[in-house]
């Protein structure tokens, strides 16, 4: 089955669209794929990262592909949400883009939202950011 999904770069600086569409990709095909990888390669590391932090984003992407949930739509802009949640925690490093991913489950017919908060890493692809309390 061939899915289409809609992109939209909200006024992104034309470098980032490259490593933002790649990192697109790279998440579509996981999902796709019904295997949640989270590892160095998609997510950044630091000291002060928590040791279960990739376990535990690697268990909740699982659990949203087992319930059958594809992406239908992302858009990614430079605007950090104004969510309470980041008056207690902080992103780790700065995000230079954040993804907003629409997903939908036909089984269910039920729509879900996430979003990546990405920075890029010494090689320029972007990587997923980690939150740490304040």
């Amino acid at each position: 089955m061939t899915q289409d999904v809609t992109e939209s770069l909200d006024d992104l600086p034309e470098e980032l669209h490259a490593p933002v569409r790649a990192y697109m990709a790279n998440f579509i095909n996981m999902v796709k794929s019904g295997v949640a990888v989270v590892n160095g390669e998609s997510n950044h590391s630091g000291p002060d990262k928590h040791p279960d932090s990739d376990e535990v984003d690697r268990d909740w992407r699982q659990s949203f592909m087992d319930d059958g949930y594809l992406v239908t739509a992302w858009r990614a802009n430079q605007k950090q949400p104004r969510w309470a949640i980041f008056k207690e925690w902080r992103l780790v490093p700065k995000p230079t883009v954040f993804v907003f991913i629409d997903l939908h489950s036909e089984s269910s017919d039920r729509k879900l939202q996430i979003y990546a908060a990405l920075a890029p890493a010494a090689d320029g692809r972007l990587k997923q950011c980690y939150d740490v309390m304040k």
